[in-house]
């Protein structure tokens, strides 16, 4: 080893590792969704001063629309949450009222895959789950809002 190689490996255990930015991933949706011909809006929005998000409905990242596909709801987010983010739509009893509305709702799970060759780099791969009203509790659980009897 010469002296530069020691001084490179000595500032290697010294200097701290950085720890990389994690990928957007709601623009690869508005890509994926813009390719697919659905004309996209982002209507998450970010709380000033906190690090907190508040989504449409309770749990929508964008909204898209295209002749075929009809209106949709799209959560995003990394594989690794999605059962997280699956639960908090069927929880959420704006997300019912939407599809009985007749939205859909599609959730976009993104994840790295290893490259099919020795050495290539990691990509994002979308996994798309689509949400539908056989997924909610049943409907004699869900609180359906009613007028209430006017008092005589």
């Amino acid at each position: 080893m010469t002296p530069d190689d020691l001084a490179r490996l000595a500032e290697a255990a010294i200097a701290p590792k950085r720890r990389k930015k994690p990928k957007a991933l709601t623009p690869m949706s508005v890509k994926e969704l813009e390719t697919r011909g659905y004309i996209v809006a982002k209507i998450e929005q970010r709380i000033p001063h906190c690090f907190i998000t508040r989504d449409a409905f309770g749990v929508f990242d964008l909204l898209a629309a295209s002749r075929g596909g009809g209106i949709v709801g799209v959560q995003v987010t990394s594989g690794a949450n999605g059962a997280a983010r699956r639960d908090k739509i069927l929880a959420e009893p704006q997300a019912r009222t939407w599809i009985e509305s007749g939205g859909r709702i599609l959730l976009h799970l993104w994840a790295k895959r290893n490259g099919r060759t020795a050495g290539a780099r990691k990509a994002y791969s979308l996994v798309e789950e689509e949400i539908v009203l056989a997924d909610f509790p049943t409907a004699a659980a869900h609180a359906t809002f009613s007028a209430s009897p006017a008092a005589s």
